[in-house]
């Protein structure tokens, strides 16, 4: 059972790594208000369904409602590098003008 679970893990890490990278560049930047719609977005609009689907629905247990999870986080942590990427771009280009 562990040695299944641990690729859905192994990918878990990537994506929270980069999460957690660009949400804390954004509260640096003090845009959380986006951050806060946005992780209720990825889990509960990725997470859920794809564990479910793949969990119940698909009959693959555990290994199925942990497979959200990494998508998840890795769709949020993408979605935050463009926001952070396109608030900082902003912000440069404000100043040089």
């Amino acid at each position: 059972m562990v040695s299944v679970l641990a690729i859905p893990v192994i990918l878990y890490q990537i994506g929270d790594g980069l999460q957690v990278l660009f949400a804390n560049a954004l509260r640096g930047i003090t845009d959380v208000k986006f951050l806060a719609y946005a992780a209720f977005l990825c889990h509960f609009g990725l997470a859920l369904p794809i564990g479910y689907i793949n969990g119940f629905v698909l009959e693959w247990g555990a290994l199925g409602i942990w497979s959200g999870f990494p998508v998840s986080l890795t769709a949020l942590g993408l979605l935050l590098w463009y926001r952070f990427n396109w608030k900082t771009n902003s912000l440069i280009n404000k100043h040089i003008r």
